[in-house]
């Protein structure tokens, strides 16, 4: 037993080399700088979409109540979670509130029939976009957003 042969320690030991390690980490980080960009676009166009759907159901519902009151004229809305958001969210009969990535609301109330006037505005609640606005015009259904 004191006499046992040792076994040489192989010069081809497994495993991998720091030269490999490295290169596998550059090529990583490549691949990661190329695609970061591609996924915040795609997040924040689905934010925007998000935007404009609950727009188009604040414009839709002016316009019934605009059809419905009897001054033929929009009504300025909040609708964040207080009384003022209970208020706008009965007088449209809608359901929407703010969420941590918008803030809604109907500003721009003006005129009556023909020449009514109202701007259903989102506003970027955090994020690298934080601040930015979509507005649409209630009357025509025309959308402005922020760009890239």
């Amino acid at each position: 037993m004191l006499n046992k042969p040792r076994t040489p320690i192989s010069t081809s030991a497994a495993g991998f080399t720091l030269m490999e390690i490295m290169v596998t980490l550059i090529i990583i980080a490549i691949v990661t700088a190329i695609a970061m960009p591609i996924y915040d676009k795609t997040v924040d166009e689905t934010h925007k979409k998000e935007a404009k759907a609950v727009l188009g159901i604040i414009r839709s519902a002016e316009l019934m109540y605009k059809m419905d009151s009897n001054n033929n004229n929009y009504t300025s809305a909040t609708f964040g979670s207080d009384a003022n958001g209970d208020t706008s969210r009965s007088t449209l009969n809608v359901d929407i509130y703010d969420s941590v990535d918008w803030e809604y609301g109907v500003t721009g109330v003006s005129g009556t029939g023909v020449s009514a006037a109202a701007t259903a505005t989102a506003r970027r609640g955090r994020g690298r976009r934080s601040n930015k606005y979509i507005n649409l015009t209630i009357p025509d259904g025309i959308i402005s957003e922020y760009l890239w």
